[in-house]
């Protein structure tokens, strides 16, 4: 064998396991990725479940606050009977 067909013998092997390699990587960042998910999957639900209900939480806040500039205390049956707004205009 002359060294021209050793050296492409060679240069098949060698593509050949670059080629394994490639997907021996791309499967285990598959795992990688899945992993990951999974790990943050409860903190995601999280996040969003915060985010539908902070209008909520801003409003109730708002109404704590007006509800003290009134003397009442926030969440009383009276506040909110009586449908005050004490400073709290368009919001």
């Amino acid at each position: 064998m002359s060294i021209v067909e050793l050296s492409a013998v060679l240069g098949n092997a060698g593509e050949f396991v670059g080629a394994i390699a490639v997907l021996a990587t791309l499967f285990y960042l598959a795992i990688q990725v899945t992993h990951s998910k999974e790990a943050t999957a409860p903190h995601t639900r999280s996040l969003e479940e915060d985010r539908k209900i902070a209008p909520a939480n801003m409003y109730h806040a708002r109404a704590a606050e007006a509800a003290k500039g009134c003397g009442f205390s926030a969440g009383t049956d009276q506040y909110q009977a009586s449908g005050v707004r004490c400073g709290i205009s368009g919001r």
